[in-house]
């Protein structure tokens, strides 16, 4: 359902509010990135939380589900809509 939140039928066409990074690409970018990151908190001693790449992979997860949350609900009252009513 991702590809459907990302311009030109996402935010552009205002039927979800979601703005939907293109970036990371996919889960092996975000699982790279996420090793990534680990590596480089125990480089730097700090929370691996704190690294900014793990803060744009959250970030784009966040973006990506509420986006898609978006799309189930208008799908379902778009559904609704067009069915009739039970007796």
């Amino acid at each position: 359902m991702q590809p459907i939140a990302l311009p030109p039928w996402g935010r552009a066409s205002g039927l979800i509010e979601s703005e939907v990074p293109q970036l990371p690409p996919g889960p092996l970018a975000a699982t790279a990135g996420a090793w990534w990151s680990a590596k480089e908190a125990v480089r730097l001693a700090v929370p691996m939380s704190e690294v900014d790449v793990i803060q744009k992979i959250g970030a784009n997860g966040e973006a990506s589900c509420r986006g898609m949350m978006e799309i189930l609900t208008l799908l379902r009252q778009r559904a609704s809509a067009s069915m009739p009513a039970a007796a």
